[in-house]
């Protein structure tokens, strides 16, 4: 209200105008309201002259973040917080090019405290619109300190690299040594057999119980360093990719087990098969020891296998089923494992490292490996593979 008096003759008259504010009022009681949050958050936030890149409020939890008063702040080019190195020079560069085309930029970037300490943080920064401001007039900038995280990430990706060195070395030692094994063990067994000739007939019962015992833990354990030369191979070599028809293949994989299949009289269908990019030594290698198993942990029912596959966008997924002996549901996870065996050698032959092969093979090409099954009615073995293999990754090399 403004009020006012006019003198006419001898009478003093006063005049009032009155203007409705509650509107303005309602809108001063939001800023101050909003201005009251903003500097109580959780995050940093400063404002910033947009034509003079300098600081003209921060809350106070920029002030903290940053170790100022709020007084040496103001005024001050906001690159006080930001620094000058080349390399934060080039990204705010990029940040007022963002801003002048999108008006916002997100992203993180090293900032610097008063004492000299360099710390990350996650970084908003947007065009403030008002009506009446101009538009890019101001810039809001919303900082969160991160530190923690980063060094988190780090502490992560250095114990990853460790465990990937240690990984290396521990393949590479076993190819090594499962290699350098072969030749002691080949004079073994070939001795062991030697004498076994030559003294046929000549040595009592129990040396000659003896003899067999040293002749079959010699084969259990070429076949055991053989398959931890497999292994080791899987990881120790560089994987070349090409195209394989895996129907082609397969056919192939089967035929190297048609004496054994025709032995059991087995049951084999292969529905449609798709072309996949991979290893195709490794593939094999993965169907037959598939195959191998099916065909070994039979049942007394007529053995039946199928094989199907399916392709989403991104993986193949195969599966290959059996109405064998089962898997108990508590065994299905730990099979994979090296040398993990669910029975006695008496029982059934092997080493306990075929599956543990195949999940790496799968692993190599960008996928999985998983089992279904129900002791006592069959198993179905499922693998996927990346119609990408290599490239997700980085593992191996791309050739046709």
């Amino acid at each position: 209200m403004t009020v006012s008096s006019i003198q006419i003759d001898d009478s003093c008259v006063f005049h009032a105008f009155l203007h409705d504010i509650s509107e303005r009022k309602r809108a001063e009681e939001r800023l101050r309201l909003n201005a009251a949050i903003v500097h109580n958050m959780s995050e940093g936030v400063a404002l910033v002259q947009a034509s003079t890149e300098t600081i003209v409020y921060t809350n106070s939890t920029f002030d903290s973040m940053f170790g100022y008063e709020q007084s040496e702040l103001l005024e001050r080019p906001i690159s006080l917080v930001h620094g000058s190195d080349r390399k934060t020079t080039e990204l705010v560069d990029v940040i007022r090019q963002s801003l002048k085309k999108k008006g916002t930029w997100s992203g993180e970037l090293v900032a610097i405290k008063k004492n000299g300490v360099l710390f990350w943080c996650s970084t908003n920064i947007s065009n403030l619109r008002s009506d009446s401001l101009r538009s890019d007039d101001v810039w809001i900038a919303v900082y969160s300190d991160i530190s923690l995280r980063k060094a988190a990430e780090e502490n992560l990706l250095q114990s990853t690299e460790k465990l990937r060195r240690s990984n290396a070395e521990l393949e590479e030692f076993a190819y090594i040594a499962s290699h350098d094994l072969q030749e002691p063990l080949r004079k073994i067994t070939n001795y062991a057999g030697l004498f076994a000739e030559s003294y046929l007939g000549k040595l009592d019962e129990n040396a000659q119980k003896y003899l067999g015992y040293i002749v079959d833990g010699t084969k259990r354990m070429r076949i055991l360093i053989e398959d931890l030369l497999a292994f080791s191979r899987l990881g120790s070599q560089k994987i070349c990719f090409e195209e394989i028809d895996l129907g082609v293949l397969v056919n192939e994989v089967v035929n190297d087990f048609s004496q054994s299949i025709a032995e059991v009289k087995a049951e084999i269908s292969v529905t449609s098969l798709p072309v996949i990019r991979g290893n195709r030594m490794e593939i094999a290698q993965l169907f037959s020891n598939l195959l191998s198993n099916a065909i070994k942990f039979r049942s007394a029912d007529v053995l039946r296998i199928e094989i199907g596959s399916s392709t989403e966008e991104n993986e193949h997924h195969i599966w290959v089923a059996d109405n064998g002996i089962g898997i108990e549901k508590e065994y299905q996870k730990q099979i994979f494992g090296l040398f993990r065996r669910l029975h006695s050698m008496a029982q059934y032959t092997g080493t306990g490292i075929g599956l543990s092969i195949c999940k790496k093979v799968a692993e190599n090409h960008g996928g999985r490996i998983w089992v279904e099954s129900e002791f006592g009615q069959g198993s179905t073995f499922h693998f996927t593979l990346s119609t990408r293999p290599g490239e997700e990754n980085g593992s191996g090399s791309q050739s046709r």
